[in-house]
């Protein structure tokens, strides 16, 4: 409904194994130019090209006080599409939830 948080790249959020995204988000590297809003921890299992670290997976603080940066800086890239992890749906979670679902458009991917 409202895409005020969106870059002009589409988004998509990832939701599933997290080795299978690692995998998936591996392949989409080599296939297309992609940006890619990754967890601190997943830094050295991606390609750089396109990473925008936006913390720890367990700091939501942190991942929310850096949204809206990783979202401009991913508008700013080469990239002709974004992706990054669906953030749970509680707590400080659930404002970030709100904040990408809507960048995303609703469009979530499940990776199993």
């Amino acid at each position: 409904k409202y895409r005020h948080y969106a870059p002009d790249a589409p988004v998509v959020l990832l939701h599933g194994d997290e080795d299978k995204i690692l995998a998936f988000l591996r392949a989409e590297q080599a296939a297309r130019r992609c940006a890619i809003l990754c967890y601190d921890e997943e830094c050295n299992a991606l390609a750089p090209e396109g990473l925008i670290p936006v913390g720890a997976r367990d700091d939501l603080a942190t991942q929310a006080h850096r949204l809206f940066t990783a979202l401009r800086q991913a508008d700013r890239s080469d990239a002709e599409i974004i992706y990054a992890h669906l953030p749970p749906q509680e707590g400080l979670g659930l404002a970030l939830y709100n904040r990408m679902i809507r960048a995303a458009a609703h469009t979530v991917r499940e990776i199993h």
